[in-house]
This record gives C-alpha cells, structure tokens and sequence, in this order.
C-alpha cells in the first residue's frame, strides 16, 4: 500500500456528503445567507464527525460536541482537507439548542461568526 492508500481509502466516504448550494433561512430578521448544505449528515463517518470543529469568535476552532451532531446544517466548500481529512469546520443549526441543551454556553456564537463562515 502507498503513503496515499489511507486518503483513498477515506475518499468515497467524504464524496458521500453530496454537498450543493441551497438557500438557508436562519437568524434575525430571516436573512438568507448561501450555503452548502450536507445532503445527509448521517453518511458521515464518525471518524470525520469526531473532527468537526466550529470557529470561535477569536478565530480558533473548538471540536463540536456530539450532541450537535445532528444540527450540521452546512460546512464550506473547502472543509475537508484532501491531505488530513479534517472538517476545518461548519456551520451548526443553534435553533432551540437552549431547549434542547441543559449547556447555554454551547450555543453562544453570535449570528454573524457563523455567517462568515459560509461561503
């Protein structure tokens, strides 16, 4: 096996998250923002999953928690890095996370991080 094998290997994979653009309705006063939407985040292997990061108000990246797993709602173009397979980050769905969580301080990012971070 070549020094590439492991990235081929993980290839398919990655290609299951059927990224394209969509509208997506979010925030104050229902501003659409484009975005790259995941088709199906369940086809992502835990192994990427476990990489998630989302940028802080600082610009440094923190892992995702598992349980926002399920509220990816998009990650940029240019998240998974064909050399070390990792998500640089995306885009969470915070929508009643306060409901949803008994941890506020997860859900502190403002509105306009996480729409700088959509492409």
């Amino acid at each position: 096996m070549g020094a590439g094998y492991e990235g081929k290997k993980h290839e398919g994979k990655i290609g299951t998250l059927k990224l394209y653009t969509n509208l997506i309705t979010r925030g104050k006063g229902y501003k659409k923002v484009q975005a790259y939407h995941i088709a199906s985040v369940g086809n992502m292997p835990d192994s990427l999953r476990e990489q998630m990061t989302i940028r802080s108000n600082d610009g440094i990246n923190f892992t995702l928690h598992t349980a926002f797993w399920n509220r990816v709602l998009s990650i940029d173009g240019m998240s998974i890095s064909p050399k070390n397979r990792r998500i640089t980050h995306a885009v969470v769905n915070w929508d009643n996370c306060w409901k949803d969580m008994k941890t506020p301080d997860m859900c502190e990012l403002e509105e306009e991080v996480l729409e700088r971070n959509i492409i």
